[in-house]
Parts: structure tokens; C-alpha cells; sequence
């Protein structure tokens, strides 16, 4: 999808993270609630909507994924994941989670980096056979750029993209907030197969703010991401970690997508319900 300039076009999609507290059925019917036509699907150990090592064990818990999906009229189009165990049974786990993203024609997983201060030729090694299957499948793999994580400063992240062929999902939240301070955007940009929309402070207990109360700069970042020709997807990513929280952070969501509706430089999918209210 281009527009008549041919900018490339991308994918709004609503992250399931709203909706920690429910079960995968009832946070996707909720996601579509807001408008959502596509989602940014959680898959976390012990946290939420879909268990990795349930997607490793057998058929079962994707063919419950895939109708879901559908019960709520949702397409899948990322997976946010987490692998939770370390070894052959991480790989196991990231097998699971790219055969699952294959099937239900998503287009990319994320998965969480290692922990901060891990030697890069140490993570570069035990990420080798998740590039690997990223090669092997076609589905992209990325690691997020995330507080705590190896990737919390850019320059790391950068290094850590180049270093394994993975991409880098862009949260930038995380380089906000975090001990970036909100500095070097740039050198991360070439990298991004994703995108988190959520806005926040330098003030690292600032990480969740309503779009526009924050200090991240979106319509330049928009603007860099479409001229490097960015034509993935667009999630809205408000957490909501209890019932009373999923209600605010609803009106965060919905507020964030018209936001991004409006001011997204190019064609966006999935923004109807957003750019009429």
C-alpha cells in the first residue's frame, strides 16, 4: 500500500497489553471494542494472553489463538512475546511463536533482549539460533528497545542489530524514560521493524503518559521512520495491569490512535474508526 506520492503505507494496529487481567478471549473482544481492526497480540509467560511453552506443547493453543482471533474479528498481524526459559527450551519456545505468527499471518514477533550489561559477543551467541530460525521461516524477528534490557541505549541496540541480523522494535517510551534520556533516536532508526506507540517523560517514573503529555517527539519520528520507507506496523501500546487501569488506559488508546490517524505521514490501514471521531 502507497499513497499517490508512493509512500509506503503501514498497519495500525491495538496492543492486547491493554487487557492484562483478562483472558485472551475477552481482551481481544475488548481490543476490537476500541476500533481496532488488527492487534499486536501479548504472548508472556505468566503474565499475558498466550503461554509459548502451551504454543510448543502442541496444536491446540494456537488453533485457540486463531479462534479467537477471529470470535473478536481481529487479524493478528505481531506477536509481543517473551520466551521465559533460556537454552534449547527458549528455542523450542521461538519456533512456537513464528510457527504460530506464520499461521495466523502475522507479520512479525517481538521478543524481549537480554539483560543490560550482557557482553554483546554473549548475547550475539545465544541469540544465534533465533536469527537463525528468522532466517529459515521468513517471519521477522525483533528485539525490543526496552528499559532494563541490552537495548535500553541506542548505541547498544544498534550494535546488537548489526551483530545478529535481528530488527529492532521501537519503543520509544523506553528510550525516554529510560537512562537515554531520550537521545539517539536516529541510531536506531535504520534498524526498526516495529513500532510501539506510547508516550512518557524523561522522568523515569514518567514511562506511561497520555499522547501529547509526554516528551517524545512523534510527528518527527514519524516523519524519519516513512522517509527510511517504514511500512510495518504501528502499534498502540498502553498497559493496563489491573481492571480499574484498563479503563483509563482504553481512552489512551483510543486518544494515541487518533493521534496517530491524524498526524501519521503516509497511508495508514486499519484507521477508520480512529479518523472519524
Amino acid at each position: 500500500m502507497r499513497d499517490d506520492t508512493g509512500v509506503p503505507g503501514v498497519t495500525l494496529a491495538g496492543s492486547s497489553l491493554a487487557f492484562v487481567t483478562l483472558g485472551l478471549e475477552e481482551a481481544l473482544l475488548r481490543v476490537a471494542e476500541l476500533g481496532f481492526r488488527h492487534v499486536d497480540l501479548a504472548a508472556v509467560p505468566g503474565w499475558a494472553h498466550v503461554e509459548p511453552a502451551a504454543l510448543a506443547a502442541g496444536p491446540r493453543e494456537r488453533e485457540r489463538v486463531q479462534v479467537a482471533a477471529t470470535s473478536a474479528g481481529l487479524d493478528i498481524v505481531a506477536l509481543n512475546a517473551a520466551l521465559g526459559a533460556s537454552g534449547a527450551e527458549a528455542n523450542m519456545r521461538c519456533q512456537a511463536l513464528v510457527e504460530t505468527a506464520a499461521a495466523v499471518g502475522a507479520r512479525l514477533v517481538t521478543l524481549q533482549p537480554p539483560p543490560a550489561g550482557t557482553p554483546l559477543d554473549e548475547a550475539v551467541e545465544t541469540l544465534g539460533p533465533i536469527a537463525d530460525i528468522a532466517r529459515k521461516t521468513g517471519v521477522r524477528i525483533s528485539l525490543e528497545i526496552h528499559r532494563g534490557g541490552l537495548t535500553e541505549i541506542p548505541a547498544d541496540a544498534a550494535a546488537l542489530a548489526v551483530a545478529t541480523g535481528l530488527g529492532l522494535t521501537l519503543d520509544p517510551s523506553h528510550i525516554t524514560a529510560g537512562p537515554a534520556q531520550g537521545a539517539g533516536f536516529e541510531l536506531v532508526l535504520p534498524y526498526v521493524d516495529h513500532l510501539h506507540v506510547r508516550d512518557a517523560s524523561r522522568d523515569p517514573l514518567n514511562l506511561q503518559l497520555p499522547i501529547g503529555e509526554g516528551d517524545v517527539d512523534f510527528p518527527s519520528l514519524f516523519r524519519s521512520l516513512v522517509e527510511r520507507g517504514y511500512s510495518g506496523v504501528v502499534s498502540i501500546e498502553y498497559v493496563g495491569r489491573s481492571e480499574a487501569e484498563s479503563e483509563a488506559v482504553s481512552a489512551d488508546a483510543v486518544a494515541a490512535a487518533q493521534f496517530v490517524a491524524a498526524t501519521w505521514p503516509g497511508p495508514i490501514e486499519g484507521a477508520e474508526a480512529f479518523a472519524t471521531r
